[in-house]
């Protein structure tokens, strides 16, 4: 458990089952509830998910009328810049190179709007405790609070992320990352030490 090896009760060693394919399907089925408990994944439920965050959710959170084409881009945005340092800017310049019109005042709007629905995680920026005044990062670390959204907005079926494409093996491996990241935030919640407060 995470409990003894945070508590030096163990070493981890070992090979998982899982392979590169299984990787891509884990990643495009996602951990939603119920398809996990049917023992059969789903990637029509991230579809579907984004759909309704596009159309109604993030217009909700934000308690304003929000437009679903801009909502997609930043989704996209996010998706593309998923388990990678990336600036507020960065975001925006990615948003605009796709012919959406955002300012960064708007930006932060439909940000927070989608932190109030836990869909993004943006890690901040590594700082240790060295000498030099300049963090090691300067910007933080976005992820989609489930990979399996940014396969659906960026429209990746299992079989595009098995295309012998150096791109696609790059975007494979940077969701693999964001799959361990969730799997590890979500294992980690019930660990004391870790708690808030």
């Amino acid at each position: 458990s995470l409990a003894s090896l945070f508590g030096g009760q163990g070493e981890v060693s070992g090979v998982g089952p899982v392979s590169v394919e299984g990787y891509a399907d884990l990643i495009c089925g996602g951990g939603w509830p119920a398809p996990v408990a049917r023992g059969s994944l789903d990637p029509g439920v991230a579809w579907d998910y984004i759909d309704a965050l596009c159309e109604s959710d993030v217009s909700e959170a934000a308690q304003s009328n929000l437009d679903p084409m801009r909502t997609r881009a930043l989704l996209r945005s996010v998706a593309r810049c998923s388990a990678q340092g990336a600036s507020l800017a960065a975001i925006l310049a990615d948003v605009r190179d796709v012919g959406v019109g955002m300012s960064e005042p708007t930006l932060r709007v439909y940000l927070n709007a989608l932190r109030r629905l836990y869909i993004i995680r943006d890690i901040k920026a590594w700082a240790p405790a060295l000498r030099s005044k300049t963090p090691l990062r300067q910007a933080g670390v976005w992820h989609l609070c489930d990979p399996s959204l940014a396969a659906a907005v960026l429209e990746i079926f299992v079989y595009r992320y098995r295309e012998k494409v150096p791109a696609r093996f790059i975007l494979l491996g940077l969701h693999i990352y964001a799959l361990a990241l969730s799997a590890l935030l979500a294992f980690s919640l019930p660990l004391p030490f870790l708690a808030p407060g």
